[in-house]
């Protein structure tokens, strides 16, 4: 099922949403303004509805830090900043509100965060990651590790998901 394998070192600025002491780990690059992307964040936002605390999702960023003005990059600099300040509600609620309506200005005048350069140096880490471990596309989704083929949609590898969560046999407790 799965093809490419990634080292996925923990970056102090993950952007982390679900348990983050799971065994099982979704990691999704993705970009704010990629229309597939919005699809697998719906996808990835149900999983988290039914598997919460049996599942670690991780979002990189796959947007040039550089592009100050690109709403994608405005966009990732804010989540990251939410994450580093451990917001991790309002990290949720405004996910979900971008990929649910994906309107940058009412999005920004609502969630907007002081922007610093920690925010843009941490979206390079992304970016670096990106291209170390040839990321050219997005989304492109990885399950502990290793890549879910493109021929796979993120419904068909929800059986596979749904069979690795009946394994699980405890919760990892949520800190």
């Amino acid at each position: 099922l799965q093809k490419q394998e990634v080292e996925l070192e923990i970056l102090e600025n993950d952007v982390v949403l679900g348990n983050p002491k799971a065994e099982t780990t979704i990691t999704i690059v993705t970009s704010p303004t990629c229309a597939p992307c919005i699809r697998a964040h719906n996808t990835i936002e149900n999983w988290l509805n039914e598997y919460g605390n049996q599942l670690r999702v991780v979002f990189r960023f796959a947007v040039n830090p550089k592009e100050n003005s690109s709403t994608a990059a405005q966009i990732s600099k804010n989540l990251i900043s939410m994450a580093l300040n451990g917001d991790y509600d309002i990290l949720s609620k405004s996910m979900h509100n971008w990929y649910s309506f994906n309107q940058p200005e009412a999005w920004l005048a609502k969630f907007q965060q002081p922007q610093n350069s920690i925010s843009e140096e941490y979206l390079q880490k992304h970016s670096d990651w990106c291209r170390k471990n040839n990321i050219t596309s997005t989304p492109t989704v990885f399950f502990n590790g290793k890549q879910i083929p493109e021929e796979y949609s993120l419904q068909d590898f929800e059986y596979f998901l749904r069979i690795k969560m009946m394994d699980v046999s405890e919760p990892v407790p949520a800190s």
